[in-house]
């Protein structure tokens, strides 16, 4: 059976850098591993993993560093591979990680930081049920998870969500996914990113939205003639004479904001592409002041779209990080996300959604989060 690399790619959830120091094994009351006088399940020891988010690896992918390998080795679990099944071409999914499968908390994967993304994840699979998980829910309450919330999809599959109390940073994502091979009924998923940088906060009055009616004109003098009058971005000409007039003749053209209007506009950079590759015409954009997913639910978010004329079905996700609105027609969609070190906001016709050369394809007109977006077949490649 071959070993898998794990490359995460495009994982949505965050989390921040929180103490890296061991936890020590969490001592209950009177009752340890059964019911108190509140209901609720004690456990004689915590055996989530080690929430160290920068850890030591080898080349191959496991786990070197000291502090993890004692944390297992107290907990119980062993170096071992972690059979995860088969992906969806039927080859098998083998991690590095730490198996014992009489415990609750059956296995955990320790991933190292991707290159190329700013998140960084640990995985951990517990025997109990998303509806009926005591002991789990205490682990994580123990570790500084004092509420987990109860939530569904937009199929109306439960999941459970919840953030550090000391860190707003770091996540939780628990929802049902069978591995038979763990004896294992919940896939639990913690998460480290580091903050997107940024030069302020929203703001959430100004209106600064490229005009998606002036673009379907698809005359570049009408375009720059905008872009003047809106008076926070400039044309940024191609790099070559030829680059030039390749882009004027397929009337893609592209906006910076100098530094100097940082303050004054949520914009860094606006393209407006007349002539994709593939797909309908768009306009796409790099935004300024959304640091993290939890931004998209503050209500400046809302107000700033509704401000630009895109509060028509407006709805956002703090855990995930997206947002999106219709124009008042509703024939205009607007979106906005985090895709590698950036924010991105697009603009296209609502009937060209499926279009092949949108980024955000994953989050449909009028969808919440779908647990099925983080089976572990997805989240591994």
């Amino acid at each position: 059976m071959r070993k898998l690399t794990i490359i995460l790619t495009s994982l949505l959830l965050v989390v921040g850098l929180g103490s890296c120091k061991k936890d020590n094994p969490v001592k209950g009351g009177e009752n340890n591993g059964g019911n108190n006088n509140n209901g609720t399940v004690t456990v004689e020891q915590n055996e989530l993993p080690l929430l160290k988010f920068d850890g030591t690896f080898n080349s191959e992918g496991v786990v070197t560093d000291k502090e993890i390998i004692a944390h297992e080795e107290e907990v119980g679990r062993k170096a071992d591979d972690v059979d995860l099944g088969l992906d969806d071409k039927g080859n098998p999914m083998i991690a590095n990680g730490f198996v014992n499968t009489d415990l609750t908390i059956t296995a955990t994967i320790y991933l190292p930081k991707p290159a190329k993304d700013r998140k960084t994840l640990i995985f951990a699979f517990s025997k109990e049920t998303i509806d009926d998980c005591p002991k789990t829910l205490d682990m994580l309450k123990k570790s500084g998870f004092s509420k987990i919330e109860d939530k569904k999809d937009s199929g109306g599959n439960p999941y459970k969500f919840g953030v550090k109390d000391d860190n707003p940073k770091i996540r939780v994502l628990l929802f049902e996914e069978e591995v038979e091979s763990l004896n294992a009924n919940i896939f639990i998923q913690f998460t480290y990113a580091e903050d997107l940088e940024t030069t302020h906060d929203l703001i959430a009055d100004v209106k600064d939205f490229p005009d998606y009616k002036t673009f379907m004109t698809k005359d570049v003098d009408k375009i720059m003639a905008f872009e003047k009058t809106l008076g926070f971005r400039v044309y940024s000409p191609g790099k070559t004479d030829d680059e030039e007039k390749d882009n004027l003749a397929k009337k893609n053209l592209t906006f910076v904001t100098p530094k100097d209007n940082y303050a004054k506009t949520n914009f860094l950079i606006a393209l407006y592409v007349s002539t994709p590759q593939g797909g309908a015409p768009f306009i796409n954009s790099a935004v300024n002041g959304l640091k993290n997913e939890a931004d998209f639910a503050d209500p400046k978010v809302k107000e700033w779209f509704t401000a630009n004329g895109y509060g028509k079905d407006f709805a956002a996700d703090g855990v995930n990080g997206f947002a999106y609105g219709y124009d008042e027609t509703g024939e205009v969609y607007c979106q906005t996300f985090i895709k590698g070190s950036l924010v991105f906001l697009q603009i296209v016709e609502a009937k060209a959604l499926s279009s092949s050369n949108l980024m955000r394809l994953d989050i449909p007109e009028n969808r919440a989060l779908k647990v099925s977006d983080y089976s572990i077949q997805k989240l591994l490649k």
